[in-house]
């Protein structure tokens, strides 16, 4: 018996270990892939074969806390691109850049800002998990009954598929949702940002997501370009 509490305690430390180094490297040692400043977007397609659709999107976006180096006075952050990154879950599928910037401790020097310390913090599944917005989800819907219920649990109780317009694809609809009328203080259907749906009824699949209050995916500083458009209208369901 003692020695299978000793093979236990052994196998526990291990563990503990691997999980401890696993927390360090993710969040002090891993250092994001170099991404060239210079060069072009490039447009990659994701396809999912699993869940049954694609679309393309840029190898990396513009984020205005991108890098921050040490200067005289203290860590000065700029912009610049950050890798974009596609994070799979079991029914939906996650968009965000590999890493964010954590500074503390602000303070002016001159008319520049400055951090007492920065740091970056890697996105991972956990970090990503509960997000909401580009989280494209994929769900099964067999008849209009589903299609109304799913509606109504997910955006409100007064909302409903209101336009139904055939979409670049043929046999599929791109649904507009309509609610109550109500101001967002009243309303059963608040829909407050931006989303889109998109409904197969002969493949029984209907893909939605949440595209937030604005653009999410930008190309450049002065943010005249974006890229949220032009990833909505590459999607399609695999046939």
């Amino acid at each position: 018996m003692k020695k299978v509490y000793k093979i236990l305690l052994i196998v526990l430390v291990i563990l503990i270990v691997v999980f401890i180094t696993f927390i360090v490297y993710f969040n002090f040692l891993y250092e994001p892939k170099f991404i060239d400043q210079d060069s072009p977007v490039e447009f990659i397609t994701y396809r999912n074969e699993r869940l049954g659709f694609e679309l393309k999107y840029p190898n990396k976006t513009y984020y205005s806390l991108a890098i921050f180096e040490l200067e005289e006075g203290g860590y000065d952050v700029k912009g610049g691109f950050v890798l974009l990154k596609v994070f799979e879950f079991d029914d939906y599928i996650y968009f965000d850049d590999e890493y964010s910037i954590n500074c503390n401790g602000s303070y002016k020097i001159n008319e520049d800002v400055r951090y007492e310390m920065c740091r970056k913090e890697i996105n991972n599944m956990d970090s990503v998990e509960d997000w909401r917005v580009w989280r494209i989800n994929i769900v099964e819907i067999n008849n209009e009954e589903e299609l109304d219920l799913y509606i109504k649990e997910n955006f409100g109780s007064s909302c409903y598929a209101g336009e139904r317009n055939p979409y670049i694809q043929e046999g599929v609809e791109q649904i507009k949702i309509y609610g109550d009328g109500l101001d967002l203080d009243h309303t059963l259907c608040p829909l407050n940002g931006g989303y889109e749906m998109f409904y197969y009824p002969e493949k029984s699949k209907l893909i939605e997501w949440n595209t937030g209050m604005e653009r999410i995916f930008w190309g450049n500083k002065e943010g005249t370009v974006t890229f949220d458009e032009e990833m909505i209208e590459s999607f399609r369901f695999i046939d």
